[in-house]
């Protein structure tokens, strides 16, 4: 589920089961076999965060191309806020989230 659909919330199969399997869990299945392991490890790091700022309406990555960084903007919930409110990224990217405005 990680490697190929991109999917880090992976629930308990047994049907009507809601149970989301831990990340220790994961780490076990997915054991210490090599670099296979461990780019299935790496990946499903990446797709937690990416879950975890998706969720957020205060956090958003930077939307410069390439960057990494994440931009917590407690006034960002709402859009109205963000065509008068221009978040600055640590690497100096500017703009209005989600707008692909940028440096």
């Amino acid at each position: 589920k990680i490697r190929d659909e991109g999917g880090y919330c992976i629930r308990c199969m047994t049907e009507g089961c809601a149970i989301v399997a831990p990340d220790d869990f994961i780490h076990s299945v997915l054991g210490d076999d090599g670099k296979e392991t461990t780019i299935a490890l790496i990946r499903f790091q990446e797709l937690v965060v990416d879950g975890f700022i998706a969720s957020s309406s205060k956090l958003k990555f930077c939307p410069y191309p390439g960057c990494t960084n994440t931009i917590s903007c407690p006034s960002a919930a709402s859009h109205f806020v963000l065509s008068t409110l221009v978040p600055i990224a640590s690497c100096g990217a500017r703009g209005v989230l989600g707008s692909g405005s940028n440096k």
